[in-house]
């Protein structure tokens, strides 16, 4: 009797899915991106720093 409770609470620890936690992971994606887009930028920004003085016809 007991195993067969121990199964149960693994079966209920199974069942929580992405969509549990749906919110949580949307909101780290959001962050991730926001993040990522951040780098690009400051990334971009110095590659045009850099590279101006050489093509000043080269506008972010």
């Amino acid at each position: 009797m007991f195993k067969r409770a121990k199964e149960d609470e693994d079966e209920e620890e199974k069942s929580a899915t992405l969509e549990d936690f749906g919110m949580d992971v949307d909101k780290l994606l959001k962050a991730k991106q926001k993040e990522a887009k951040k780098a690009a930028k400051e990334k971009l920004s110095t590659l045009f720093a850099r590279f101006r003085p050489q093509f000043p016809e080269i506008s972010p």
